[in-house]
């Protein structure tokens, strides 16, 4: 019993550092994104 709620504990810990590590890179992903949308309208280049 021990060990089958170790390895369910193992499993989820596996899934969520998986998905915080997706999360951060979307949102790393997004700030660049966003940083250098805000370089551009400060700087007066509008993209069309």
């Amino acid at each position: 019993m021990f060990s089958c709620d170790f390895t369910f504990v193992l499993v989820v810990m596996t899934e969520l550092q998986a998905f915080l590590r997706l999360e951060l890179g979307i949102g790393i992903v997004f700030f660049i994104c966003f940083s250098n949308f805000l370089l551009f309208h400060q700087s007066g280049v509008h993209i069309q």
